[in-house]
């Protein structure tokens, strides 16, 4: 757990309706996994409530990324039909804001990065936990194809600051209320 993996020069923090541990932590996971769906509408939607301790400046160590994800959350892609992006857009202005990643949020809609008009689906990277409904995201219940993408979000964040000799720090807002 003390295995120095990274360096950040700034405080990671999480927080509603942005934050910069929601940043870097749900662009990690989209990063990760969004070339599996090249040329198809994909954003990644995550919970404030599932990011642990904020990630200080400073030596990043593998605990560190423990406090941020202590949860087994497993990474799925869900297919969900256009309409369900409405009830999404209702819950994140519901819940002051959550971290998402290839979409932004303003005027109460969601706007997928690479969608193209008349596209009858999209496709949310998340994990198990929230697709199976946690944090009331009962919308994915609307989901008409899962892929279990065979990946820990933690483990994924492990490699993704290994990687790193320093963690890429963006405080860009992407929710607009």
């Amino acid at each position: 757990m003390n295995i120095l993996i990274s360096f950040a020069d700034n405080n990671f923090e999480a927080g509603r309706p942005n934050g910069t541990l929601n940043n870097w932590s749900v662009d990690v996971v989209f990063e990760s996994m969004a070339d599996r769906f090249e040329n198809e509408a994909v954003f990644c939607l995550l919970n404030v409530e599932g990011l642990g301790n904020t990630m200080i400046a400073g030596e990043v160590k593998v605990e560190d990324i423990f406090k941020v994800m202590p949860f087994d959350n497993e990474i799925v892609a869900v297919k969900l039909p256009i309409e369900v992006l409405n009830e999404i857009a209702d819950y994140i202005s519901a819940s002051g804001g959550e971290p998402i990643s290839g979409a932004t949020f303003s005027d109460n809609e969601i706007k997928i990065t690479n969608y193209s008009e008349g596209s009858a689906y999209f496709w949310v990277i998340t994990s198990d936990y929230l697709m199976n409904g946690g944090d009331n995201m009962k919308f994915f219940e609307k989901r008409t194809e899962t892929i279990y993408l065979d990946a820990l979000m933690r483990d994924v964040m492990l490699k993704f600051a290994e990687k790193s000799d320093t963690l890429v720090w963006k405080d860009d807002k992407r929710i607009h209320f």
